[in-house]
């Protein structure tokens, strides 16, 4: 359907008209629906990890270039932030990358145009913490908690679904979430992931 949607605009006929209009309005939906079911898919699936042992800044490498590239166009900055070189950890790089994407993605969605988002790391005493840092409006107090709960959403077109599954690959590697303010404004959101902590069950 989507296809064939756009098809029919990129033809160019009515692009402007009430046919461009109706074929641009699918597109939107079609892609909506997509990510709501996406989204009820993965917080209905049981996490699998692929664990192996990986360089923490191989995963904030990773997901600083998949998001620049992701938001490309988008009048927002996203930067890896520069910092002394991080200890390798036990857990499913794809799985931790795409923990940072979301966040990422939550980000852009919120920061004003000119706004700025940061990816970041620090070695702890037991692991690794990654955070990513925006320049938004930032989470209000009474909400942080909250927001990670399954289809508790502040954005008309959120699933409420996407940090509830953060929130779950973390645990599956025996981590936390959480999510403060930014110093300067704006929100913080941090994952810790122990070096060595992968949760059984979940493997």
């Amino acid at each position: 359907m989507r296809s064939a949607a756009q098809g029919v605009l990129e033809a160019g006929g009515d692009r402007d008209g009430q046919v461009g209009e109706a074929c641009r309005f699918m597109i939107d939906e079609i892609d909506r629906l997509h990510r709501v079911v996406s989204s009820l898919l993965a917080f209905a699936k049981p996490v699998a990890l692929a664990p192996r042992r990986v360089p923490a800044d191989e995963v904030l490498d990773r997901a600083a270039a998949l998001a620049r590239e992701e938001h490309a166009g988008r009048p927002v900055t996203i930067r890896r932030a520069a910092g002394a070189a991080l200890p390798a950890l036990e857990g499913d790089p794809d799985l931790l990358c795409q923990v940072l994407l979301g966040l990422v993605s939550n980000a852009v969605a919120v920061v004003p145009a000119g706004g700025e988002i940061v990816i970041e790391g620090a070695a702890e005493a037991a692991g690794v913490a990654f955070a990513v840092c925006d320049s938004g409006p930032g989470v209000p107090p009474e909400l942080r908690e909250r927001i990670f709960e399954p289809f508790f959403t502040t954005r008309p077109a959120g699933t409420g679904l996407g940090l509830a599954v953060a929130r779950d690959i973390v645990r599956a590697h025996a981590g936390t979430i959480e999510v403060a303010e930014r110093p300067g404004g704006g929100a913080r959101f941090v994952v810790h992931v122990p070096a060595r902590g992968l949760v059984p069950e979940a493997a």
